[in-house]
């Protein structure tokens, strides 16, 4: 039953250390040119982008409203 708390401590200190690498990440500006770049799509924006196909499984009556 100890391993159970030497795993759980060595979770938390990981999960510790992404939350702090993150919010490092942020500080240092590592995401500042990403919407600059490209790299983040604007998947909100109308025209844009590939069009996705219809499902095969819609009725007839909904796909010609699409």
């Amino acid at each position: 039953m100890s391993i159970s708390y030497v795993l759980v401590l060595l979770g938390l200190g990981v999960f510790g250390c992404a939350v702090w690498a993150m919010f490092w990440a942020i500080e240092d500006g590592q995401y500042d040119a990403a919407e600059e770049n490209g790299d983040i799509p604007d998947l909100l924006a109308k025209g844009d982008g590939p069009r996705s196909e219809v499902s095969p499984n819609v009725p007839p009556e909904v796909r010609s409203e699409a």
